[in-house]
């Protein structure tokens, strides 16, 4: 019998991150069992060229807004306006697939979700991937307002996944005792990594250290610039090369320029999943620089999972998720937003070819036996069933 899950997100198909990552995964793998899945993403509902238009008029209005709390309201209504168009088209979406089951991979669309699917008594599964919104982002009211919403959201689920276990303490005061958890660790096809890493990724550079991230406040990348000329005083051949794109890319640049790097730091934007393994295959070590941000802290990122699977030595930030991957082994933990700590390890693995070899082999090893897809998908299966007797 083929089963139907409907995934839903208030975030967009057109951004590049671990939510769409996450669902690309969840639907190859649910459909390899039978399942047929159905994504539906913000910017499906409202083109994305509007959705920006909203956001500059938010971010004028609350640069030029004298009280927060006007503000506050503001955003409150916008945001109410998008889920009601959101939840439009999830209700045409159920009236069409009539899916067994919805996910969703945030609150916002579990909250536009709820009324819905109480109605059509289908089944609400919620994977928590970290805080929606950061401390002091925005006022007393708005911040009520996203609460509220969790709270519903969480209550009213019949299972939530969270992809970290630190992610407890955020997720389980805004839920119920009788809601089921379940810590399931994000997860990668490491026999389709591998393989898509054989291609050759025109015009790199050689000798290079490899950052992909997010060019945003929470992942560090400014850590990692500030690192860098450390290890170019030792290794003069080597590169910086970083993968990502986001709203810092302007101020990273002019870092690098202020530091003397520009000509050795190479940014390559937003690079084609497809892509992406044949950088990892290439590069000479592999840096995650994320840091905590408020109640910010990297939950479990899928370029973790692909640091590990491409065999590679990492250092790592010993901050949220990155903590619970690395414990394990796999890759060198250091304390988060400390560039002089990062150069230092990264001097002693290329001075150390001996070192650089046993951390890859041990990478290589936790990425197959602690994040392979098969394992993964079972146990989102067993929750699926669970919820559906």
């Amino acid at each position: 019998m083929i089963r139907k899950c409907l995934c839903v997100t208030y975030f967009l198909r057109s951004q590049k991150g671990g939510i769409q990552a996450y669902l690309r995964y969840l639907k190859k793998e649910l459909e390899k069992n039978n399942w047929e899945v159905d994504l539906l993403f913000l910017d499906d509902v409202i083109p994305v060229a509007v959705l920006r238009g909203r956001g500059w008029m938010a971010e004028i209005f609350r640069k030029f807004s004298p009280l927060q709390g006007i503000f506050d309201r503001q955003r409150i209504f916008a945001t109410q306006s998008l889920l009601k168009k959101l939840a439009e088209a999830l209700e045409k979406k159920i009236e069409i697939k009539k899916p067994d089951i919805v996910h969703v991979q945030d609150a916002y669309a579990g909250f536009a979700a709820l009324p819905i699917l109480q109605k059509n008594k289908i089944p609400l599964v919620v994977t928590n991937h970290g805080p929606i919104i950061r401390e002091g982002e925005f006022g007393p009211l708005y911040r009520q307002f996203v609460e509220s919403m969790e709270k519903t959201t969480y209550q009213n689920a019949k299972a939530i996944i969270l992809v970290g276990k630190h992610l407890e303490s955020y997720v389980l005061p805004k839920s119920s005792p009788r809601v089921p958890y379940f810590v399931i660790h994000n997860a990668i096809d490491i026999a389709s990594f591998l393989a898509k890493s054989q291609k050759e990724y025109p015009g790199l550079v050689k000798n290079y250290i490899l950052v992909v991230a997010r060019l945003d406040p929470e992942k560090g990348v400014d850590i990692a610039l500030k690192a860098f000329p450390k290890v170019i005083e030792k290794y003069p051949e080597f590169n910086l090369v970083i993968v990502g794109d986001g709203k810092l890319k302007k101020e990273l640049k002019k870092l690098a320029a202020k530091l003397g790097i520009i000509n050795r730091v190479h940014f390559l934007g937003w690079v084609l999943p497809n892509d992406v393994p044949s950088i990892y295959r290439k590069a000479k070590i592999i840096w995650i620089t994320s840091k905590p941000l408020g109640n910010i802290q990297e939950p479990l990122p899928i370029v973790a999972l692909e640091s590990l699977a491409s065999g590679k030595p990492i250092i790592s930030s010993n901050t949220g998720g990155l903590a619970e991957v690395f414990c394990k082994g796999g890759g060198i933990l250091i304390p988060s937003n400390n560039p002089e700590l990062l150069s230092e390890a990264t001097l002693k693995i290329l001075n150390d070819d001996k070192l650089a070899k046993e951390v890859s082999q041990e990478a290589q090893k936790i990425a197959r036996e602690y994040y392979g897809v098969n394992s993964w998908i079972q146990k989102v299966l067993e929750i699926y069933n669970s919820v559906l007797k």
